[in-house]
């Protein structure tokens, strides 16, 4: 019994877990012939994938998820910076190694412009928190992640929504927009 227990212990979703991650910036889902959509090239995926992190506190069945991401440069104009992240409140159901979680969240979008030297926050110039904090898109957010001890793999996929925290509560999904991405995470506590 206490090998069970310790065993358990060990597959346990950690308290803290932090990681790099890469997300695939690019439509992988056509509702209209409700297929997967492929890439046709290696450039394909190399041009839309985004290099990051994702941190994640786990408290029972809850996690509290941020992410943040940055373009690769791969065929891109290397004078405009574009990140973008995100905050998300999940429900975690933990069986043995395996989590599953859903939840829901807020995006933004962040671009820099090195030869201007001008900020946009969700398209528009910034101007408050209040402002941005409005314009930040919802989302939903679904994913997977096997813990092993000290180390996890994640995999999420992030399906906007058409409505924004100060604009439409709209929360009709944008399958059609969904990303998708996959963590490496250390598992801490």
């Amino acid at each position: 019994m206490i090998l069970a227990i310790a065993i358990s212990g060990a597959f346990a979703a950690p308290l803290l877990q932090i990681g790099p991650t890469a997300f695939y910036h690019q439509q992988v889902w056509d509702s209209e012939k409700s297929e997967v959509i492929l890439p046709d090239s290696v450039g394909a995926v190399t041009n839309n994938i985004g290099l990051g992190a994702d941190v994640r506190v786990n408290l029972g069945m809850l996690q509290l998820a941020a992410f943040a991401d940055c373009g690769m440069p791969f065929g891109k104009d290397l004078s405009v910076l574009t990140m973008n992240g995100g905050v998300s409140l999940n429900t975690v159901i933990s069986i043995a190694f395996l989590d599953a979680f859903v939840g829901a969240g807020a995006h933004v979008d962040v671009e820099h412009n090195f030869n201007s030297g001008a900020w946009a926050f969700n398209g528009a110039k910034f101007t408050s928190f209040d402002e941005l904090l409005k314009s930040c898109s919802l989302f939903y957010r679904a994913g997977a992640s096997v813990n092993i001890g000290w180390i996890g793999v994640s995999v999420f996929a992030d399906i906007p929504t058409s409505g924004s925290i100060g604009g439409s509560l709209s929360l009709k999904p944008l399958v059609d927009q969904t990303k998708i991405s996959a963590s490496l995470l250390f598992n801490i506590g």
